[in-house]
């Protein structure tokens, strides 16, 4: 759960940030599905994960949050 409580996008995604953005997409399909509240997850962690995703899941949004 602490993991969680980070700003960082990568450590909420638990992925180094010198990771793939395959690496990326999949830490994020993995961590959603296990936290979506349709599933019995927890939503603040799921939205935590979704945002991550959205600051460093495509090329260009990890090279802006890098910067």
């Amino acid at each position: 759960r602490r993991r969680y409580d980070s700003e960082d996008p990568f450590v909420v995604l638990g992925v180094p940030r010198d990771a793939e953005v395959s690496a990326i997409k999949r830490a994020y399909r993995e961590l959603s599905k296990a936290h979506h509240p349709d599933r019995g997850g927890d939503e603040a962690v799921f939205v935590k994960v979704a945002r991550a995703y959205e600051a460093v899941g495509d090329d260009d949004a990890k090279r802006r949050f890098l910067e």
